[in-house]
């Protein structure tokens, strides 16, 4: 396959990786999925010293990253765009002022460390896109 070719499949190839790349990448600090229920014991009642999380989760990180950036009622493409754009550009230049997730739950955590150099903007983009449908158990 020409490089070429492979430079405009690469993506579509990725994104079905997404999966994979989140494990890679990101499960190290972030739980895949943990019920709503058992997320406000933790943080509300326990002061997170029922599960010791390391990071927000991916449900909590999807869930207020679809409701709190860009319109969710709008264009549902145009949505997209603006949720993967910020979760890329938050993973490369993480920045707790900018954080969707609630106060609540970020006093437990320090700001993330950045990915730079880290990851490719291929998977990045993959992971994003992979959040964004919510395959995110």
């Amino acid at each position: 396959m020409s490089r070429g070719v492979w430079a405009l499949l690469a993506p579509l190839v990725l994104l079905g990786e997404g999966s994979a790349l989140f494990e890679k990448h990101c499960a190290s600090c972030h739980v895949r999925h943990v019920d709503f229920t058992m997320l406000a014991k933790n943080f509300m009642e326990s002061n997170n010293t029922l599960l010791n999380l390391k990071a927000p989760t991916l449900n909590q990180i999807r869930f207020r990253v679809m409701s709190r950036v860009g319109d969710p009622e709008g264009d549902a493409e145009f949505h997209r765009i603006e949720v993967t754009g910020f979760i890329s550009d938050y993973v490369l230049n993480p920045d707790r002022d900018k954080s969707v997730c609630m106060p609540e739950v970020m006093q437990f955590f320090e700001t993330m460390e950045s990915l730079k150099g880290k990851i490719t903007d291929v998977e990045l983009h993959s992971i994003a896109d992979w959040i964004y449908e919510g395959e995110e158990q």
